[in-house]
């Protein structure tokens, strides 16, 4: 038998779930109100101090939590359930306006959710706040855009000249346009066009004048032309309509999704109107308003003009409109090789076409050219002077007839912090469409679809649904959509999915070292984009495969991000980072010593501080609503030297929690009150409301400085189990005569502090008998291991006690209450260092050792040893 000393050189490596056989040292059974600290060691963990109560009722487990950071004097929690909006000052406690009305503004019917806290996500941007709601399938309004004017067209001179004829011809009052099917054939990698089928055969064609056969794209077309086809449309002039389709060329396409269109009729059965202008001898017969002038006179005689279309001069142009609506069809010929003449009618081929001046409003689409791959476009005439006729410019708009609305009331809504203590919550302004059509300008993806998540990265706001990603328009936080087809920009909408093998749903996004990573259920991807994130330099990669617990927005935290990982009842937390040395991505569990300790729930919330370098973890759902769990971790170099998980409990159920700096905030309920309230996790903090500076560790602490001698009201509930405290600002204990509600009746000092008594516990891991070998040594099963005595070593230590139960036997318990001065004629409290020793006598596999500070004041301890007797059989030499 051998007398040995088992050292603890440190005790702030927190929970293992692992056998006591293989922890590292300084890791412990269990850690509860207990905080690892780098430079204090294990401390009871700072108290709840209460900010305000606000109100009976006012939170509900289904509530949605949100909170807002300004400043370091202006914080608020806004709080959403399924009918108002409330928010509240985080420095004052005072309860702010919410347009213009306190006590609950009624949220609009988006907002609305049975399971806000589940379905509801936030994000911050500036002094704006989003809301989203991931139920609501978002939508566009049913307006549309003006159909097309198909009974208006403008006639404009573009060159006079003397003596040269000007003709106006206008097709027959009925004609039908044709309409054709193209038959597909495969070649290789690419799609031709073995023939064309004839549906119907239209009327008023003539092959004086022939038709053309265009290809133009479907709506579903994403692809290209490799070599246009080619095509003769054969006419019966006796019957005008188109007999059959002689396909010339083939043509090459990568696709087969291509529609054809016959041009509209064009004949000599209507009116032609010609008009000759006038010798050289006058300078005016070649003036373009002159010619216009007399073109116009001549429809005024022509009957078959004049009694079905409306024409009015204007200068050199001529606004001709056919007055029961339809649609028509206008050409024209001239002497100058049918170069002085231009007609704007449904359709030019250039934007060269256009005139200068032009009816205010007055639209036309463009027709893109197929070499340049360019899409169809539309321009609208603006007059200068906004006047109904005039010199003016032609602006890219929208196209006929199609949605450009977007639904604001099934996007994204805003709480706006307008001023202190004042938010005002609306719809968000969502841009509309423009420019372009359905083809050319697509509805964002995200439409018809419930979103995500909401996010912002390089200056723009970014969307989720299903596999897909979108961000707005550079700088344009609220517009979707491109400010031109005719070229794509650099700063124009995003929208582009993650291809993946396996089906993923995406739920967040996270900066992280000048990239964006997307998480899924399923996997994790990269979006990179180099310095500017554009539509051309976007490209998502799949990175890695780790399963995400999706309730929970992962944590960007110094250079890592943590995300929650489902593990049946229980969750773990993984650490995703960049390998600095092969440049890959990677992601360790900081849980595997814990797998059974963070249970599952139906919401998780991570919140850090990188200040204390601190992590919470609350899981919303499971039975423990009243607990936080902790992880404090601390980086020296490369090796993380601290990894410790604990949990923090309280006497109130938690709604939500953030952190702000070193200080984190709580919204919670006790006994059906909701209280806000702070904890500072600043390491060795001091107080600057109580004599000597030193820190009171009572819950729910409340400084009263006024009213009653005789009583104290407490902003919460007392409920059974709760021991109220009450203390001066020296640290003496104030006699506490009865409480009864939240009333506590004693003689109140002139500065009083009161709250409810909550305990420290530190559960030792098993002492371990190790002979040499390893780094840590190697336990050994020839070894009977009988503790005789241990010794905790504790600095700044008021009053603690420590619990030894041996199996099958009586606790004991060894108080500790190092402080011997009186408390009135030291001025102030004082805590002592020191050991505190105390007997165990039993075999180590056979005893729990607890440490346990329950009192108001603090306690840090640094280490420990335990005195044994080892009865060992053999010795190892290997």
């Amino acid at each position: 038998m051998a007398n040995i000393t088992t050292s603890v050189s440190n005790m702030i490596q927190g929970v293992s779930q692992q056998s006591p056989k293989v922890r590292f040292i300084g890791q412990c059974e269990e850690q509860i109100n207990a905080l690892s600290s780098i430079s204090d060691g294990l401390k009871k963990r700072p108290c709840t101090r209460v900010i305000s109560a606000i109100g009976e009722d006012v939170i509900n487990p289904t509530d949605y939590v949100h909170f807002v950071n300004r400043s370091e004097n202006e914080r608020y929690a806004v709080v959403l359930n399924n009918t108002v909006a409330r928010a509240f000052n985080l420095v004052t406690g005072v309860e702010a306006t919410i347009n213009g009305v306190t006590g609950g503004t009624e949220l609009p019917e988006y907002l609305k959710n049975a399971d806000a806290r589940k379905n509801l996500k936030s994000m911050a941007l500036a002094d704006t706040s989003f809301f989203l709601n991931t139920t609501v399938n978002t939508a566009m309004t049913t307006d549309v855009t003006a159909s097309q004017d198909e009974s208006t067209a403008l006639v404009f001179i573009k060159q006079g000249d003397y003596q040269k004829k000007y003709e106006i011809l206008f097709n027959g009052s009925e004609v039908v346009r044709a309409e054709v099917t193209l038959v597909w054939v495969k070649s290789f990698s690419y799609y031709k066009i073995a023939s064309v089928i004839v549906n119907n055969a239209g009327s008023g064609y003539s092959s004086k004048y022939p038709p053309t056969l265009s290809i133009v794209k479907s709506t579903t077309n994403q692809g290209s032309i490799y070599t246009n086809a080619t095509f003769k449309v054969n006419v019966n002039d006796a019957t005008g309509q188109i007999t059959s389709v002689t396909v010339l060329n083939a043509g090459l396409y990568y696709y087969d999704r291509w529609n054809g269109v016959v041009s509209f009729p064009q004949s000599d059965a209507g009116a032609v109107v010609t008009y000759t202008s006038g010798v050289s001898a006058s300078a005016a017969n070649a003036d373009t308003s002159v010619i216009a002038a007399g073109i116009d006179a001549l429809f005024t005689s022509e009957v078959s003009v004049n009694d079905y279309y409306s024409h009015e001069p204007n200068g050199g142009s001529i606004v001709i409109k056919k007055l029961n609506g339809d649609t028509f069809y206008l050409t024209s010929r001239d002497g100058l090789a049918n170069t002085a003449i231009g007609i704007v009618f449904k359709t030019v081929d250039d934007i060269s076409d256009l005139p200068v001046q032009a009816p205010n409003d007055f639209k036309v689409s463009v027709r893109g050219a197929i070499d340049s791959k360019e899409d169809d476009y539309y321009v609208t005439f603006n007059t200068n002077d906004k006047g109904a006729f005039g010199i003016g410019g032609w602006i890219e708009s929208v196209g006929y007839g199609i949605q450009s609305k977007i639904d604001a009331t099934t996007l994204p809504h805003q709480l706006v912090n307008t001023g202190l203590n004042e938010f005002e919550l609306s719809e968000s302004v969502w841009n509309d469409r423009l420019v372009g059509d359905d083809e050319s300008n697509p509805i964002p993806s995200f439409i018809g679809k419930p979103l995500n998540n909401i996010f912002f990265h390089k200056n723009r706001l970014g969307l989720l649904t299903d596999d897909t990603m979108l961000f707005s328009e550079a700088g344009q936080f609220f517009n979707f959509f491109r400010t031109t087809v005719r070229t794509l920009l650099d700063s124009d909408p995003i929208d582009v999915s993650a291809a993946s093998t396996t089906i993923s749903r995406l739920s967040s996004a996270v900066g992280f070292q000048e990239n964006l990573i997307l998480f899924a259920d399923r996997g994790q991807f990269v979006v990179k984009s180099g310095d500017t994130l554009t539509p051309t330099s976007i490209s998502i990669s799949p990175v890695t495969n780790y399963d995400v617990d999706t309730s929970a927005e992962p944590l960007g935290l110094g250079a890592y991000i943590y995300f929650p990982a489902p593990r049946g009842n229980y969750m773990g937390i993984r650490e995703f980072r960049l390998d600095a040395t092969s440049s890959t991505f990677d992601s360790d569990d900081i849980t595997s010593q814990i797998p059974a300790y963070i249970p599952s729930g139906s919401t998780t919330k991570l919140v850090a501080s990188s200040t204390e370098n601190i992590i919470c973890v609350y899981s919303k759902g499971s039975d423990l609503t009243n607990t936080l769990y902790v992880y404090k971790f601390y980086w020296s170099g490369n090796e993380k030297v601290i990894s410790s998980w604990s949990k923090f409990t309280f006497a109130m159920d938690i709604h939500g929690v953030e952190f702000m700096n070193s200080k984190l905030y709580i919204v919670g309920n006790k006994a059906g009150r909701a209280i806000l309230c702070s904890i500072n996790m600043e390491e060795q903090r001091v107080e600057s409301d109580t004599l000597g500076n030193f820190s009171y560790h009572l819950d729910l602490l409340t400084k009263v400085t006024s009213g009653s001698t005789t009583s104290i009201t407490l902003p919460f509930h007392v409920e059974d189990g709760d021991v109220v405290e009450a203390y001066d600002e020296k640290g003496i204990n104030v006699k506490i005569n009865s409480v009864v509600g939240n009333t506590v009746y004693l003689a109140r000092p002139a500065i009083c502090f009161i709250g409810l008594r909550y305990a420290m516990e530190y559960t030792f891991s098993e002492p371990v008998f190790k002979q040499q070998g390893g780094p840590q040594g190697t336990p050994s099963g020839l070894t009977r291991f009988i503790l005789r005595n241990g010794n905790v070593f504790f600095s700044k230590a008021a009053s603690f006690r420590i619990e030894v139960t041996p199996a099958a036997r009586d606790m004991f318990l060894f108080d500790f209450s190092p402080n011997i001065v009186d408390v009135n004629r030291a001025g102030s409290m004082v805590f002592d260092d020191g050991v505190a020793r105390f007997s165990i006598f039993t075999e180590a596999k056979d005893c729990v050792i607890k440490i346990v500070n329950d009192s108001a004041f603090s306690a840090n301890f640094q280490s420990a040893e335990f005195e044994a007797n080892a009865h060992t059989r053999a010795t190892r030499y290997s």
